[in-house]
């Protein structure tokens, strides 16, 4: 709920009480920290799948170049020539207003779907690390119950 719909979560104590979830990703330790400070800024989710993917263009490059020299040697390929040629000897202009097209529509668009699906699975990652590292009702020590 604090990733999702922050508005909401001072409004279980009808905002009585300030919430500082910091507290919790402490107590989780490490990765909760880590986990916190990731997803607290968006900029750094899209910065570390940038960087994955910059190292796996890299480990991959070889296997990729193969594919690619395989599918323009191919004869499906060039059976379709009478389709792509028209882009291939159209004017400069042409090819970077289809070349902006086809990046908006399909990079863009679903490089920010994937960032969407990994921000969700670390958000549920959070979830249950701090279920499982904040201390429950009864293994709270006397001197931190207020009272």
């Amino acid at each position: 709920m604090r990733r999702n719909e922050p508005e909401k979560i001072n409004s279980l104590w009808y905002d009585q009480f300030l919430l500082n979830c910091y507290t919790f990703n402490l107590q989780a330790g490490p990765p909760g920290v880590l986990l916190s400070l990731l997803l607290d800024k968006k900029w750094a989710v899209r910065a570390v799948l940038c960087t994955l993917m910059a190292v796996a263009t890299a480990v991959l490059g070889k296997q990729v170049h193969f594919v690619v020299v395989r599918l323009l040697t191919s004869t499906f390929f060039w059976k379709q020539h009478l389709n792509w040629s028209r882009i291939v000897y159209a004017p400069l202009p042409a090819k970077l207003y289809f070349l902006s097209i086809i990046w908006r529509a399909v990079v863009v668009k679903y490089f920010l779907l994937f960032e969407e699906v990994v921000r969700q699975y670390l958000i549920e990652m959070e979830c249950e690390l701090l279920e499982y590292s904040c201390p429950s009702e009864a293994e709270v020590p006397e001197d931190c119950v207020g009272g």
